[in-house]
């Protein structure tokens, strides 16, 4: 049986952890430590002994390890680890996707699906899709389409915080019935972000003024219009470019022309 010790690794962290007070401690690529060890009976034991001896210490202890066939390397997560979360990086076509999923988390509840994540300027976003609940609350203030008519037929408007789907053939007035909603959002002082999936800005504003819709009225006040492909970017960097946007525009009122462009990223 090969003998293999982690004790002037020990040494090693325990003097960090006193000099410099950490709390956690971080081991990047732990396999990497056994390279070239073919009996791994001590190899797990030397893990085991590391874990304990540094939850004695009082800290939180986080490792990764490099992937083979689809599982951490080593198997370790079946010997010393609490929680173990699992990410990959895959292509359809030319467009990559970052995934993760939680393999276990001792004694919690935790979702069990893969879930899409981007790395970006502003660090980790996660779109746990799948575990939305439907617990928000709503609001019962009715909102104006911008045409009085409309707003006859549907009792008043539409509710503050709903989704409204306008569909229809090329040509039908989809564009135009969003746009005029949007510049009577603008006009009751309220701010709106319309993102435009298949057309310019420009040409937006160009095709609306034929209609008395004078978007600039309001552009980069009240009014921001984003013109961007989904196929662009892939849906997860999408979706991540919109959820920023609004965070940092803060609308009262968002627009997609059309929701079917993000689908042809998916």
């Amino acid at each position: 049986m090969e003998s293999y010790s982690l004790d002037a690794l020990k040494i090693r962290i325990e003097d960090a952890v006193k000099t410099t007070g950490a709390s956690r401690v971080v081991l990047d690529k732990v396999d990497s430590l056994f390279d070239g060890v073919s009996d791994r009976g001590p190899l797990h034991m030397e893990l085991r002994h590391l874990i304990s001896w540094l939850n004695g210490l009082g800290v939180t202890s986080v490792f990764t390890a490099g992937d083979s066939g689809g599982k951490p390397t080593h198997g370790l997560e079946d010997y010393i680890s609490d929680c173990v979360i699992h990410l990959t990086h895959t292509f359809d076509g030319e467009v990559g996707t970052r995934h993760m999923r939680i393999v276990k988390y001792r004694g919690s509840s935790h979702g069990l699906n893969r879930y899409p994540f981007l790395i970006n300027e502003r660090g980790i976003s996660i779109f746990p899709i799948t575990s939305l609940k439907l617990d928000s609350s709503v609001s019962r203030e009715l909102v104006s389409t911008g045409i009085p008519d409309l707003d006859d037929m549907l009792g008043g408007g539409v509710y503050r915080g709903s989704s409204v789907l306008i569909s229809g053939t090329t040509g039908a007035g989809k564009t135009t019935l969003l746009s005029k909603f949007a510049y009577e959002a603008c006009r009751r002082g309220e701010r709106c972000l319309y993102f435009a999936n298949e057309e310019p800005a420009d040409q937006v504003i160009r095709n609306m003024e034929s209609v008395g819709i004078h978007l600039t009225d309001y552009l980069d006040d009240k009014l921001m219009i984003h013109a961007d492909r989904p196929t662009s970017l892939g849906l997860e960097s999408h979706l991540t470019e919109m959820q920023d946007l609004v965070m940092d525009f803060k609308p009262d009122a968002v627009l997609v022309d059309p929701v079917t462009g993000l689908a042809a990223a998916a």
